[in-house]
């Protein structure tokens, strides 16, 4: 297993241990949960945790997005300058993939994906940040939710790892620019996918917003509200879904022969599937007529 693989693994089984601690509360102490439970899921009930100098506004959501465009931006200018110049990697390129992918060893006889599928997927990984980067900006409509600084942390720290982790199992020799032919059926549906769910995820985030807004897009209110029409018919939290499915997306473009990056995935549907359960959860609890037929993210399953 390589190191980033470790790595996201541990994540993963970090952010299971922490579900756990909420489920089982009682056999934890309460600052755990106020490590782990963030905006409007802090006051599920039986927490109702209170608010502390270790709590950072939920809207600096913002800060993971705009890290992103920053790491991203760099991994992919790199990147094209070696796919489509030179073609091999400069040195300092070669020992730092060395120690996050593959120590020790080339990847010759390994079935990475082609250097056209890595550059997609950091592309798509740089439409993903750079649009979510606006919504967070101009259209999104926070409350006044808090996170911790370890969720805070761990949302940087994640965003500064996904460009990486595409580029962290690329072959150490040749890396230039592949004919667009050696796509295959299935990399092009994950492309159309990755339009599709950037799409919903858009339209869900602004539909959102638009509850706490006025005819002239104007903030007029920091309570929660019930959203209804489009996805939300079927699910409470269709953001989550689409997270899902557009890092599913992106990981089919670099190829399921990428560890790395399937472990990434793995770690965005476990926290995307218990952090929607808990939202889920919360809304059932603050809305007494809240609608009994929506799941938390799948819809009719879960």
């Amino acid at each position: 297993m390589f190191p980033l693989s470790v790595v996201w693994n541990t994540a993963t089984l970090a952010i299971i241990i922490g579900y756990l601690t909420v489920e089982y509360s009682s056999y934890f102490p309460s600052f755990i949960h106020d490590l782990y439970l963030f905006g409007k899921v802090r006051k599920l009930h039986g927490f109702n945790l209170r608010d502390n100098i270790l709590q950072v506004p939920k809207s600096w959501f913002r800060h993971f997005y705009l890290t992103g465009v920053v790491v991203n931006s760099t991994v992919l200018a790199v990147t094209l300058y070696t796919v489509l110049g030179t073609g091999v990697w400069p040195e300092w390129i070669k020992d730092f993939l060395a120690h996050i992918g593959h120590p020790g060893k080339d990847t010759e006889d390994l079935e990475l994906s082609t250097p056209l599928a890595m550059v997609l997927a950091l592309v798509m990984e740089e439409i993903q940040v750079i649009r979510r980067t606006i919504e967070t900006c101009f259209i999104n409509s926070y409350s006044s939710s808090k996170m911790s600084l370890m969720i805070y942390l761990v949302g940087i720290l994640f965003y500064s790892s996904i460009g990486i982790s595409i580029l962290s199992l690329s072959r150490a020799s040749q890396v230039s620019y592949d004919d667009i032919s050696s796509l295959s059926w299935m990399q092009w549906y994950a492309l159309a996918l990755f339009v599709y769910a950037s799409y919903k995820q858009y339209s869900v985030n602004k539909k959102m917003a638009k509850l706490r807004q006025d005819k002239n897009g104007n903030v007029v209110d920091r309570k929660h509200h019930i959203p209804h029409g489009d996805l939300f018919e079927y699910v409470s939290c269709p953001h989550f879904l689409m997270e899902i499915i557009i890092y599913f997306a992106i990981s089919t473009v670099v190829g399921w022969e990428h560890e790395v990056c399937l472990y990434l995935w793995v770690f965005v549907l476990t926290n995307q599937l218990i952090e929607g359960y808990l939202v889920h959860r919360w809304y059932n609890e603050t809305f007494t007529r809240y609608p009994p037929e929506r799941k938390a993210v799948i819809p009719y399953i879960f």
